[in-house]
C-alpha cells in the first residue's frame, strides 16, 4: 500500500516511482492512496469515496466522464497545485 507516495518529491523522483508502477509485476495488486491525475490515470480502477463511502468505480477517465463529484475534486487539487 503506497499512500501518496508522490507527494513529497522532486519531478525527476515522481516520474521514477510513476515509471516502476507502470511497469511493474503484473501479478501483483498494488493498493495507492492519491490524489495527483498522473497516479491515479496509473491505476486499473479507481474507487471515490466521498464521506467513507464508496460512491463510484471505474478508470480516471470514465470517472472524469460520467462523475461530477470525481471530476470537481481532481481538478481542485490541479488548481490548488498550480497556485
Amino acid at each position: 500500500m503506497l499512500d501518496d507516495a508522490t507527494s513529497a518529491v522532486d519531478p525527476r523522483v515522481e516520474a521514477a516511482i510513476l515509471g516502476a508502477l507502470r511497469d511493474g509485476d503484473a501479478g501483483a495488486s498494488i493498493l495507492v492512496v492519491a490524489y495527483r491525475r498522473a497516479t491515479i490515470a496509473l491505476a486499473d480502477e479507481v474507487v471515490f469515496l466521498e464521506r467513507g463511502r464508496v460512491v463510484a468505480t471505474g478508470t480516471h477517465a470514465e470517472l472524469m466522464t460520467f462523475h461530477q463529484g470525481y471530476q470537481e475534486l481532481v481538478t481542485a487539487y490541479e488548481k490548488a497545485e498550480s497556485q
